[in-house]
């Protein structure tokens, strides 16, 4: 993984959704406060840049499986999204609505 430190919040979330749980874990707004960067908000915040980032590698390895939205079909991106996507969102609503 490349150095985050320059990224936003919102960049890291938006290319991984899965990294949302780290930023969580840490109390760090990836929403609508998400366009600090990485550097910015450890350095307010007093977190270890270098653990932040072992532990967003860590998920993106994880996750390096995960599919290319992008490159399908629109069609097939709405089923995805109505047949699946909405499917998780249901299950996850408390978690969102934080």
């Amino acid at each position: 993984m490349e150095s985050i430190a320059t990224k936003t919040i919102a960049e890291i979330v938006a290319d991984n959704y899965k990294t949302a749980d780290v930023f969580r874990k840490y109390a760090i707004d990836f929403c609508c406060g998400g366009n600090v960067n990485v550097s910015t908000v450890c350095s307010k915040r007093n977190i270890d840049i270098s653990t932040l980032e072992n532990e967003l590698s860590k998920v993106t390895k994880a996750s390096s499986h995960r599919e290319d939205y992008n490159r399908w079909k629109l069609s097939f991106l709405i089923d995805y999204i109505v047949n699946v996507h909405h499917t998780y969102v249901l299950k996850n609503i408390p978690v969102i609505s934080e």
